[in-house]
C-alpha cells in the first residue's frame, strides 16, 4: 500500500508515530503498595448497608461496587436508586490509584491516592474539581477506607468547606 491508498484521517495519526519513533510512552508503573490498595478496593465488591450498634444490617443499601472493563476499574453506586444517587469510578492512572467522585452537589473531584502506610487503608485527596467555578467550591475533598476486617467496611468522607476542610463523615458498613 502506497501513501496515496491511506485514508486521510490516518495521516495526522502517521505524523504523530513518525515523530515519537512510533512508540507511545509508558507510564510509570504502580508500586507495589498502589497495587494492593487497589486490589483492596475491588475486594468491596457487591452490596454494603448500614450496620445498627451489634454490626447487623439494617436493611439500607448504602453502597454496591462492582469491577468493571476486565478488572481496570471499581464503580461505587452510593445510595442506588435515591434522589441522591452518586457514582465514584477507581482505577490506576500510569502509576497513581485515582477515583472520580460524581458527586449531588453537581461537581466531579478527581483525588489521588496518598500512597504510604499499608493496604489496609486508603487515603484519597483531591487535586481537581471538575464542573466548578473554583476549587474553593463546597466539595468531597477527602476519602479515607478502612479495609482491616473482612465483610466491614469503614471510610470517612470529608468535604471541603469556606477554603478548608470541614466536618468528616463515617460509613460503617457491612456485607450484605
Amino acid at each position: 500500500m502506497n501513501l496515496p491508498d491511506l485514508p486521510l484521517l490516518a495521516l495526522p495519526l502517521l505524523a504523530a508515530c513518525a515523530a515519537t519513533g512510533g512508540a507511545a510512552p509508558h507510564p510509570e508503573a504502580p508500586s507495589a503498595l498502589t497495587l494492593a490498595q487497589f486490589e483492596g478496593l475491588k475486594g468491596l465488591a457487591g452490596d454494603w448497608y448500614a450496620a445498627d450498634e451489634d454490626g447487623r444490617p439494617t436493611g439500607d443499601l448504602v453502597l454496591s461496587y462492582r469491577v468493571i472493563s476486565n478488572g481496570s476499574t471499581l464503580v461505587e453506586r452510593d445510595f442506588p436508586g435515591q434522589p441522591h444517587e452518586m457514582v465514584t469510578a477507581y482505577s490506576l492512572d500510569g502509576g497513581e490509584l485515582v477515583l472520580t467522585h460524581y458527586c449531588a452537589l453537581g461537581n466531579a473531584p478527581h483525588m489521588r491516592a496518598v500512597p504510604e502506610g499499608d493496604a489496609s487503608e486508603v487515603h484519597f485527596e483531591c487535586v481537581r474539581l471538575g464542573n466548578a467555578a473554583s476549587h474553593d467550591d463546597l466539595h468531597m475533598h477527602d476519602a479515607v477506607f478502612h479495609l482491616g476486617e473482612p465483610g466491614h467496611l469503614r471510610s470517612t468522607w470529608t468535604l471541603w468547606v469556606d477554603g478548608e476542610l470541614g466536618q468528616a463523615e463515617d460509613f460503617v458498613l457491612v456485607r450484605g
